[in-house]
């Protein structure tokens, strides 16, 4: 009698279970005069669960945004991807996911260039005074905000911060001008801090005594 007997390995595995936040990407950028307000999802984070090993090669879960020539508001339900710490994409039917995918909100903001306009407060000193001359730097600024926002938007009008009373000599002040932006709008540009060098010139003023012949 022969009897052959035949041996299968089988590899048991724990499962692990993780949660993971979720992270927006953007591709390409908003049409040109726009940018990028906010991004909002519906979640934002997910668990993942699998075999332990399977589970410890994800490193992110993501979900990639296109904003191309975007002028609007855009939503999107976008599919859920996960990858590992080489950006490599993990596909792996043994991981399963509390979601598949999300809707992900886009806040697109109009942006528009306004000069900066200061107003002076206060008196020189005695002998010296004020030339009504203001100059900033930047004079400019990039603003954004809804076009509702923005239409009327023509100029910031910031008025008697710069205080000369008494001054014999220009005025330098440094001013948040992120301070004085209406409601609804922000600065468009990341790397500004909003932060502007003012001056306002003072000068002594010069009085000349003149004689008058009187005819006799």
């Amino acid at each position: 009698i022969h009897s052959n007997t035949a041996y299968v390995e089988v590899k048991v595995e724990n499962i692990r279970r993780i949660q993971k936040s979720l992270e927006v990407v953007t591709k390409n950028t908003p049409a040109e005069g726009y940018i990028l307000g906010k991004i909002s999802t519906e979640q934002n984070a997910l668990r993942i669960s699998g075999p332990e090993s399977v589970v410890a090669d994800v490193d992110k879960a993501v979900v990639n945004f296109d904003l191309a020539n975007a002028t609007e508001d855009v939503s999107m339900i976008l599919p859920v991807e996960l990858y590992d710490a080489e950006g490599n994409r993990i596909n792996d039917s043994r991981l399963n996911t509390s979601i598949n995918e999300v809707q992900c909100v886009a806040t697109i903001l109009a942006t528009k260039e306004i000069p900066l306009v200061f107003t002076a407060k206060g008196t020189a000193a005695k002998g010296y005074s004020y030339t009504g001359r203001i100059e900033s730097d930047p004079d400019t600024i990039v603003v954004a905000g809804k076009n509702s926002s923005l239409r009327g938007l023509k100029k910031l009008d910031i008025k008697e911060v710069i205080d000369i009373e008494k001054a014999k000599a220009n005025v330098v002040s440094f001013i948040d001008v992120k301070e004085y932006l209406p409601e609804g709008v922000i600065l468009a540009e990341g790397s500004f801090t909003g932060k502007v060098r003012v001056v306002a010139y003072v000068e002594e003023t010069f009085t000349q005594e003149v004689s008058v012949a009187q005819d006799r």
